[in-house]
């Protein structure tokens, strides 16, 4: 399809060849690791201050460029002479869509992206998802987490002193921290009574500082 999902336009369709498992595992082998993927016309990719998604709707194509991402795994769930059920583990940016599109021009046959659920993000599964259907005003409260517990950064607590001055943007010195996390130029949660915070690690005379780059005050403080 145009969209290389179901809900696109029909563009062509082929007779699906005769393919054993042995077979089909050996292309999937071919799309494992880390390869390059053009981000589809139907995305939110831009171009030239553009998304590509509305050149698209116009009938607009152009040449995107090609990104690296990578495959960590792919799991043959269920096979039949239609359909390819996978299991993938990706990084961040891949796009199933293309991923499905170039399986079928491998297989021979085209294919697009037929339905797409995703079982994990980070930490998060989707085991501890919760239908919109359960919600209500009452209990919606117990399943929001933390924010602290969302961003999968090393945590360092401090007082409220060096919390307040986090939160008018100071800069302070970073203490009882590990050699393998102080790593300069990398990113590290704060937590302290007056403020949340991600800080970036920077250096100061040869020492470790935090230096607040979003800050979000509790409130009241």
């Amino acid at each position: 399809t145009d969209t290389m999902d179901s809900e696109g336009r029909l563009i062509s369709e082929s007779q699906v060849p005769s393919l054993k498992k042995e077979q089909l595992f050996a292309i999937l082998d071919k799309f494992q690791g880390e390869i390059e993927q053009r981000p589809p016309m139907y995305s939110a990719v831009k171009h030239q201050g553009r998304r590509l998604y509305e050149l698209a709707r116009k009938g607009e194509s152009v040449e995107t460029k090609p990104r690296k991402v990578t495959i960590f795994a792919i799991t043959l769930k269920n096979f039949n002479e239609k359909i390819i059920e996978l299991v993938v583990r990706c990084s961040p940016g891949t796009y199933l869509r293309v991923l499905a599109s170039e399986l079928g021009k491998t297989i021979g046959c085209g294919a697009h992206l037929a339905g797409l659920r995703r079982l994990k993000s980070g930490r998060f599964q989707v085991e501890q998802a919760v239908e919109l259907s359960k919600l209500t005003p009452e209990n919606c409260m117990q399943y929001l987490v933390p924010l602290e517990e969302i961003l999968d950064f090393d945590t360092v607590r401090v007082g409220d002193e060096d919390g307040y001055r986090i939160r008018d943007g100071n800069t302070i010195p970073l203490k009882n921290i590990s050699a393998g996390q102080k790593v300069f130029g990398s990113l590290i949660q704060l937590i302290s009574g007056p403020a949340f915070a991600i800080c970036e690690i920077i250096e100061k005379d040869g020492q470790p500082f935090l230096k607040p780059v979003r800050v979000f005050p509790s409130e009241g403080k």
